[in-house]
């Protein structure tokens, strides 16, 4: 492996270090925890963590995490982290998984006129998922392209892919599962559009429809 993959791998150092935390699922493809569970941190990075864990767990599986006092230099902590690496431990041993933190952000103004811009709490969350237009016209696709998950609220996403849709799109999507649910096959609105970081990718806001497939 070369120096400059390995440096897109692990952007933060991670430090060797074992202490005990409590967790519970919160979020992807399985049920809600009702109580904690408690895990083996082995190591750990400004990113993430490793975690041994009795219950293996899928990537994507969103995690509430307990982290004792004096892990960060102070008191107690509580975090949100994301499965982005599920190993298979061995039979009624520990299932190591690699974690990455994950950042709740609060509505924008809550509480103001800026409430209505963001009602929805959203989880940045960067996963692959298949999209393709279903409008009638120039934006009617039949072969789905790919797509990444860049947020996710209870009423809308944010994408990035390779075509621009105008706004007023109907896509059908293929999402991947995330800290909202499932995976699960959703239409969506394009409330807004621009370009994205890279040449040729574009930023895309849609709206869910309540009531399509897959939808709640």
């Amino acid at each position: 492996m070369s120096e400059g993959t390995a440096s897109e791998r692990r952007r933060h150092e991670r430090r060797s270090r074992k202490f005990v935390v409590k967790f519970r699922v919160i979020g992807g493809a399985l049920p809600k925890d009702i109580a904690d569970r408690a895990g083996q941190v082995v190591n750990v990075s400004k990113g993430g963590i490793m975690l041994l864990s009795k219950r293996p767990l899928p990537a994507g599986t969103l995690l509430d995490l307990k982290f004792p006092e004096s892990v960060f230099g102070g008191g107690a902590v509580t975090l949100q982290g994301v499965v982005r690496r599920a190993g298979t431990g061995v039979p009624g041993g520990d299932n190591p998984l690699g974690l990455a933190f994950v950042r709740v952000t609060r509505p924008e103004g809550a509480g103001s006129g800026g409430s209505e811009k963001r009602r929805q709490e959203r989880i940045p969350e960067k996963l692959l998922l298949k999209l393709r237009g279903v409008s009638e016209g120039l934006f009617h696709e039949f072969e789905p392209r790919g797509g990444i998950l860049l947020n996710v609220s209870d009423g809308g996403l944010e994408v990035s892919t390779t075509r621009d849709y105008a706004p007023g799109t109907l896509l059908e999507l293929a999402l991947p599962a995330t800290s909202l649910g499932p995976a699960r096959r959703a239409r969506a609105t394009v409330v807004r559009s621009q370009s994205g970081e890279k040449e040729g990718h574009f930023r895309l806001g849609l709206a869910l429809q309540r009531g399509s497939p897959g939808t709640a």
